[in-house]
């Protein structure tokens, strides 16, 4: 499972990356202007590069900030910067399972006063993931080490900013009993207190690898599984076709909606996360909707 990277917006330039491809075929950055003109700007390869950048680019002074989810001297994924003309730099190694800062990161970075913050898939000191902060300069320091459940499990997606606290959502991990757990949304404090909010337990969604969006006090996100079939199902979350939740920063959970494949026209199985836009949060599924392909659908938030 592995997220979908948004563009970044710089001086009238689009900045996005590919996690395959380039000239290395280990994935690349590119520029593309509003006029549809691109440009490679880099090509990870193998070895002691990074490869495989699954996320976004944020801009930090007008230098951009990433991760890859693999590559480096141990396999294990990197926080690297580049400049807006190509030119990379690796500010960070992860040492997997040599060492306890983590492994396979997949969330862009979150700048909160000047200070990077991210999570990784896995490794740290229990193998299921971190939250780690990374200076500008290189850096880094793990934050929290995640444990089995009924904590939180392995954080695929970005972190959120609310007022200075970070949230999160893991695919695994919580209080439910399905496999490893149907995930969870978790707070952080930026000194490394961590708190899981809500454990998924299939009938509200199952298995979140998205990231949460912050609008008029309330955080959204979608599952991948989990809803409506698993209530009418065999308790499975794969069985389930997703669904759409908001929930306040103090921890007031809502389903707002449960995707049925074959009876939804909004579609089924939401993996990437959700845009605020002019009044309304606009989202998509993989699959269903009139010809099975995926949809595009919208909501309106409440206050």
């Amino acid at each position: 499972m592995h997220r979908k990277a948004n563009l970044l917006f710089l001086n009238n330039s689009f900045y996005g990356t590919t996690s395959g491809g380039g000239k290395n075929g280990a994935g690349s950055v590119f520029t593309v202007g509003k006029n549809g003109t691109g440009r490679l700007l880099y090509s990870f390869r193998q070895g002691a590069s990074g490869s495989a950048p699954f996320a976004g680019l944020i801009n930090v002074k007008g230098l951009l900030y990433g991760t890859t989810a693999f590559g480096g001297h141990f396999t294990a994924g990197s926080v690297y910067s580049i400049t807006a003309a190509g030119v990379e730099h690796e500010l960070h190694i992860f040492r997997g399972a040599r060492g306890l800062d983590g492994q396979g990161p997949q969330g862009d970075l979150l700048n909160v006063n000047g200070m990077l913050y991210g999570t990784t898939v896995s490794g740290g000191l229990h193998t299921r993931g971190t939250v780690f902060t990374i200076t500008t300069a290189g850096a880094e320091h793990v934050l929290y080490n995640f444990n089995a459940a009924p904590d939180a499990d392995n954080p695929y997606a970005s972190l959120t900013n609310v007022n200075g606290t970070l949230y999160g959502t893991t695919r695994h991990g919580g209080t439910d009993s399905i496999d490893d757990g149907c995930g969870t949304i978790f707070e952080i404090s930026t000194t490394g207190t961590e708190q899981v909010l809500h454990s998924f337990d299939g009938t509200d969604g199952c298995l979140p690898v998205s990231s949460l969006i912050y609008v008029k006090g309330k955080l959204y996100g979608t599952a991948e599984a989990g809803g409506i079939k698993c209530v009418m199902g065999n308790g499975d979350p794969n069985n389930g076709c997703g669904t759409v939740f908001s929930m306040t920063p103090s921890g007031t959970f809502i389903v707002l909606h449960r995707f049925d494949r074959k009876r939804d026209p909004a579609g089924a199985h939401p993996i990437a996360g959700l845009t605020y836009m002019q009044g309304s949060v606009y989202g998509t599924t993989t699959s269903g909707g009139a010809y099975d392909r995926g949809t595009v659908f919208a909501f309106t938030p409440t206050p």
